[in-house]
């Protein structure tokens, strides 16, 4: 674990210390019935084991739910599942100890990129380069399976340097894509990169999506209609104080992070 992930891991304990100090005197609610919505990309012939472990912590803590669940905040912490980019490796390994333990789970689909290697840009140091998106008989399947499937864009873009009609067409026509690949609805997407602006959100509202998912780690209210909803980054790779972290709302901390520094940013300018 590097250090920029270490500092992370403080800060999310320590904002977990004071989070459930406010709960135990009434200041913020507690976690009974609070979503949390994880998303994960890759998980590799060595993670799989890693994996395992994070769907028993997941299961001995939260029920697991579908991603748009909608419910009374009572009763044990709901989690959901998603998986971004549809890659083969997470359906090969991800797939068989969810249906083992019969958890729901999400893929969001980038329905112009299927079968390939990813060709979309990504950081220089990323390890997802040589993964493969799944084809479209996989996705068929899987959906066949009880899979839900999610829009991931058609071309996996950065949604807000597109122009509207771009946007529109990302979100519209993926949606179209793969409902007639399924032969099924698909009211849900997953922006790319997280990458969206309120503008962003309206397209896809007006696209017929029920809701959107960001990267923004956030506790839901499963209770909210609001059509946006925060996830978790996770990875098999988590420390097992890590991913307990991000299970229970540690890391909600990080959008007000990044707030601060682009104000920040903007107040020097």
């Amino acid at each position: 674990m590097n250090a920029k992930r270490k500092i992370k891991v403080v800060i999310a304990a320590a904002w977990w210390c004071a989070d459930r100090a406010a709960s135990l005197i009434g200041i913020r609610p507690d976690r009974a019935g609070a979503l949390t919505v994880l998303y994960y990309h890759a998980v590799r012939d060595g993670d799989a084991i890693a994996f395992e472990r994070q769907l028993d912590s997941i299961g001995s803590y939260a029920d697991v739910v579908e991603p748009d669940h909608l419910g009374e905040r009572t009763g044990r912490p709901k989690v959901a599942i998603t998986f971004d980019d549809a890659f083969v490796s997470a359906i090969d390994n991800a797939l068989p100890p969810l249906e083992a333990r019969k958890m729901p789970v999400t893929i969001f689909v980038p329905t112009r990129r299927l079968g390939m290697h990813p060709q979309w840009a990504m950081e220089h140091d990323a390890t997802d380069r040589e993964e493969i998106v799944a084809t479209a008989e996989s996705i068929r399947a899987l959906a066949d399976r009880g899979v839900r499937i999610g829009s991931h864009s058609q071309t996996h873009p950065k949604m807000t340097a597109l122009d509207p009609r771009q946007a529109a067409q990302e979100l519209s026509e993926s949606k179209t894509d793969l409902e007639a690949l399924i032969g099924g609805p698909v009211d849900i997407f997953a922006f790319p990169y997280g990458d969206f602006n309120e503008a962003v959100v309206e397209i896809a509202r007006a696209s017929g999506y029920r809701f959107v998912f960001s990267t923004q780690p956030g506790t839901i209210d499963p209770r909210d209609l609001n059509i946006l909803r925060a996830r978790v980054s996770t990875d098999p790779s988590d420390s097992p104080f890590e991913f307990w972290l991000k299970l229970r709302g540690g890391y909600d901390w990080m959008p007000l992070a990044s707030r601060m520094k682009k104000r920040l940013s903007s107040m020097r300018r």
